[in-house]
């Protein structure tokens, strides 16, 4: 048959089998079919190991290793696939390039994965290749240069660092909010409120003036701040209050304190007053000032002054009745003064003064003592030199002599020395020269007194004896003359 070379007419087709081929008389072959309804009707695989080419293609299913459409492909139905390469600039109506990619609804493209441009591995929600990065929260960091021919909202310091070229900011600024962790410098100054804490400022030159109308947010309490030469407010200054009730007010459920330290030998001073000169119409407590102008003030004392001519008053509870005193107090000796506010008394060396003065221990006077009524009990010794009025007292009174045997002596003991005694019960004792024109002696008797002391009459000094009832006068060359009382 190969060399066979007369060409088949088979004009009413032909048949292999039922169904494994035939041709009908139409033209149509079927294979694996007795029916055909195409030009080539193929009930199973086929298996095309070369080039096909067709005008149309239409498949129910279609398994193909490499599809390559070079004019174009129109599929009215789903196409599936696991991989798709190619150029897609020409795709219409896609709602989801994959389930966690982008979706396209009316007037919005959304995604919920990490968007990288110029970078595969993004950081944040949106990152701009390495320079730019946007997170979920917000916050956009860039790292390169930012150029905006405008800019609207809040400036955080926190992430704000370098500096802005003065060439790049207007002549004017008007900041309503701004935050920085560097440095504002303002030329021509700062107009607007300025709240918040400044906890970091530093490197405010002295001649700056910083006018300040209220401060409700505080200073920093874990922070220091440090203000050269001069800070000016025109308000009240509130140190744990909100409400201040003065020009400065510190409040505190603990210990309230405020400390001035001066180093060195230098004084510290509180001046309050009416006149801008410290030593004009003011008043001052001072600690430590070393002025020879002042006599007894030293590094270690503490003056208080007043600078006018009025008063130094010291006032307990006014217009109250309260039952406060002054105390005057040293550790070391306790009480030293007490000034009872209730009685009025004074007290040295005693806490509860019963007299008007009250002195437990010794008291000297160098000058004059007037009294109108002094009272002494117990041993004194007094140095008068003059006394007008009465000087009562319930104890003996020596003069000259600090151990007196009688009511009132006079010098030594009268029944051994020089010296007159007398008794309470009014007995007069004379030891030594008695001097007088005369003498009256009365209610002598029993046992008399035998003296050999001298008297003087005004006309010479003769010895006395007195005996029972008899009284001999012995004159030096004259002789005794003797007087006896009935």
């Amino acid at each position: 048959m190969a060399n066979y070379r007369k060409s088949f007419n088979l004009r009413n087709g032909v048949q292999v089998d039922d169904d494994n081929f035939i041709v009908n008389a139409n033209g149509l072959v079927g294979i694996g079919t007795s029916i055909p309804s195409e030009f080539l009707d193929v009930n199973g695989n086929a298996k095309i190991s070369g080039l096909t080419t067709t005008n149309s293609l239409y498949a129910g299913i279609a398994t193909i290793n490499s599809l390559n459409v070079k004019s174009g492909a129109s599929i009215s139905g789903i196409v599936t696939a696991t991989s798709f390469s190619g150029n897609a600039s020409g795709l219409t109506g896609i709602y989801a390039i994959a389930v966690d990619g982008w979706y396209v609804t009316p007037g919005s493209i959304s995604t919920t994965s990490k968007v990288g441009i110029g970078t595969t591995i993004p950081n944040g929600v949106l990152q701009i290749g390495t320079e730019i990065t946007f997170n979920s929260n917000g916050n956009a960091t860039y790292s390169g240069v930012v150029t905006a021919s405008s800019f609207n909202g809040s400036l955080d310091s926190s992430n704000l660092t370098g500096t802005i070229d003065n060439s790049r900011l207007p002549s004017n600024i008007n900041i309503s909010s701004l935050y920085t962790s560097g440095i504002v410098t303002a030329v021509s100054g700062f107009v607007g409120n300025l709240t918040g804490v400044a906890s970091t400022a530093s490197s405010i030159v002295s001649s700056a003036n910083i006018n300040v109308n209220s401060i409700n947010s505080g200073f920093s309490t874990s922070g220091i701040s440090t203000i050269h030469n001069r800070l000016n407010v025109l308000g009240n200054i509130g140190v744990g209050t909100t409400n201040s009730n003065a020009q400065i007010h510190l409040r505190k459920t603990g210990i309230s304190s405020i400390q001035l330290t001066s180093d060195g030998s230098n004084s510290s001073t509180i001046t309050f007053g009416r006149n801008v000169n410290l030593t004009t119409s003011n008043a001052q407590l001072r600690f430590g000032n070393t002025n020879p102008s002042f006599l007894y003030s030293t590094e270690q004392s503490l003056d208080i002054i007043n600078y006018d001519t009025g008063n130094l008053n010291f006032y307990l509870n006014p217009g109250g009745s309260g039952t406060g005193s002054y105390n005057w107090f040293k550790p070391s000796l306790g009480i030293i003064m007490t000034l009872n506010g209730v009685t009025g008394n004074l007290g040295i060396n005693s806490i509860s003064p019963s007299s008007r003065l009250s002195v437990v221990g010794d008291a000297h006077v160098s000058g004059v003592v007037t009294s109108e009524n002094l009272k002494v009990n117990g041993n004194t010794n007094l140095g008068i030199t003059n006394l007008s009025g009465n000087l009562i007292t319930s104890e003996k009174i020596g003069i000259n002599t600090s151990n007196p045997l009688y009511a009132l002596q006079v010098g030594n003991n009268p029944s051994i020395s020089n010296g007159i005694g007398i008794s309470s019960s009014g007995n007069v004792y004379v030891s030594g020269i008695i001097t007088s024109k005369s003498i009256n002696v009365q209610d002598i008797n029993s046992t008399g007194i035998i003296t050999s002391t001298g008297f003087d009459s005004g006309y010479g000094i003769f010895n006395v004896q007195i005996l029972s009832n008899t009284i001999i006068f012995n004159v030096p060359g004259v002789g005794s003359t003797s007087l006896t009382l009935s």
